[in-house]
């Protein structure tokens, strides 16, 4: 028997998946109450440079809520530079289809 394996949205402090990281395999409406892994609890929100999507389809959205301004990830996808589609340091909640 094989067992499914987790999959799961990354978001990373830094351009090319660098510094801290962030992991969830479920949606996320706020994104204030979490922190970078191995930081000493600098906060996630509107902090995330770089993204890796190993999950369904997802919106990241510039406010809590699953509001604002979104930004669409296919399944399997990465970005190592959210500057190129105007959400560097801007997300704040994470929708997965």
């Amino acid at each position: 028997m094989v067992e499914a394996q987790a999959t799961y949205i990354y978001l990373y402090e830094h351009d090319d998946y660098k510094g801290g990281f962030y992991r969830t395999s479920g949606n996320d409406s706020n994104l204030s109450n979490n922190c970078w892994s191995g930081s000493g609890c600098r906060g996630v929100n509107d902090n995330a440079s770089s993204m890796k999507n190993q999950s369904s389809p997802a919106s990241f959205y510039k406010d809590s809520g699953y509001r604002g301004p979104s930004y669409y990830a296919q399944a399997n996808s990465s970005d190592k530079d959210l500057t190129n589609n105007g959400f560097d340091n801007n997300i704040s909640s994470i929708y997965i289809w």
